[in-house]
């Protein structure tokens, strides 16, 4: 059997290689295809250029889910999920890391934080679109893997 200290060198180990896979998922293996702008012809009918920002709550959420509703377009809905899956593991990472009474706190302003960056890097590097349903929908998901860790330390 794995000694604690051994344990925590594991877990340190793995939320590296999973914040090198989150990194280039989110900014190198960027698909234009998953933009709500190509499911919609909301552009065409307001004539506008789509940006590489949304500051509007919601916005592309709603987009992603008419796009499925209207043309069962499997892709809209993998994004959203997979907007909140993909820092699921955040959640449960920082929770083995400061198992206290204040693990809520830390773990929302620390997946906040990367969350955050990550945005501000695809919005200056043009690798993708800042996005602020993307934060909503990562936030989600930092929550859910925090609520998950919580129901099995329990």
């Amino acid at each position: 059997m794995l000694k604690k200290k051994n344990h925590k060198i594991i877990a340190g180990v793995l939320f590296i290689v999973y914040l090198a896979a989150l990194v280039y998922i989110l900014l190198f293996k960027a698909d234009p295809g998953f933009s709500p702008h190509d499911y919609t012809a909301i552009h065409q009918i307001t004539n506008k250029k789509p940006s590489n920002f949304n500051l509007i709550p919601f916005n592309t959420i709603k987009l992603f889910i008419k796009s499925f509703l209207n043309n069962r377009n499997l892709t809209s809905l993998l994004n959203v999920l997979g907007n909140i899956l993909i820092f699921m593991p955040f959640g449960i990472f920082v929770q083995l890391f400061w198992p206290n009474r204040k693990s809520f706190l830390i773990t929302f302003l620390s997946g906040s934080l990367i969350i955050l960056l990550i945005e501000f890097v695809q919005l200056i590097t043009v690798w993708g679109i800042l996005d602020i349903d993307d934060y909503l929908l990562n936030i989600i998901g930092v929550i859910l893997g925090w609520l998950l860790m919580r129901i099995f330390i329990k």
